[in-house]
């Protein structure tokens, strides 16, 4: 009675080193470089998103829809507004007085458009052995 004992193989195009075994399967180790740029995309993307929500709150605001002398409106407000502040204040300073025409936000949306569909794609590391 023959005892038959299964190996788990690498594929012969992706060095061992590119590997780590995970349970039953090898997987592709990802660059510290591409988890770093997934990251900055998600906090952009909430970023594009607090800028959007503070932008419709402002508007229900001044056109009197919600007011701030809700508890939680003013909550939201301000919170929206400790973040986000410390991105427009540069923008502001660099941009002329438009008067009550704030287009700081326009401008910082623009940045992350930039940022995540041509600078983070650019420096996104492709793998030297394909699957």
């Amino acid at each position: 009675m023959a005892i038959m004992c299964e190996a788990r193989v690498a594929p012969l195009s992706l060095p061992l080193a590119m590997l780590y075994h995970s349970s039953d399967t090898l997987i592709p180790r990802r660059s510290f470089l591409n988890v770093l740029l997934d990251i900055i995309q998600v906090l952009l993307t909430l970023l594009w998103w607090i800028i959007v929500i503070q932008a419709i709150l402002s508007w229900l605001i001044a056109f009197n829809v919600i007011n701030t002398y809700n508890d939680f409106v003013r909550s939201v407000w301000h919170a929206l507004g400790v973040i986000t502040e410390p991105i427009y204040r540069p923008v502001r300073r660099v941009l002329p007085d438009f008067g009550a025409l704030d287009l700081s936000p326009l401008v910082v949306l623009i940045v992350i458009f930039i940022l995540q569909n041509i600078v983070i794609p650019a420096l996104y590391v492709r793998d030297a052995y394909p699957m």
